[in-house]
């Protein structure tokens, strides 16, 4: 019988270091993905893009600062022409 309950300790720490392998493994690969991740976000390419997006976020409240002010000036777009003196005063804010 002692030979059987050492055998199943045996097995036992063999799934232990099994299991502890494949922690170490999984530790590997994130710590993989994060330096790849930390290299792809120091790119060039990625700071460009990082650059255009902003660009392009900037362009478009300008796109909807001149629609805005478009309608305020033309009373045909739902806009009042009492509002010029309003409008002129707001571009040059």
């Amino acid at each position: 019988m002692r030979g059987h309950a050492n055998l199943l300790d045996d097995l036992k720490a063999l799934a232990d270091l099994e299991r502890v392998r494949h922690l170490f493994d999984d530790l590997e690969t994130k710590r993989d993905v994060a330096d790849l991740l930390g290299r792809a976000e120091l790119a060039e390419g990625v700071a460009h893009l990082h650059r255009v997006g902003e660009q392009a976020v900037l362009a478009l409240r300008l796109l909807d600062r001149d629609l805005a002010l478009s309608r305020r000036l033309r009373p045909d777009r739902g806009g009042d022409r009492g509002d010029r003196a309003d409008a002129a005063l707001t571009m040059r804010a």
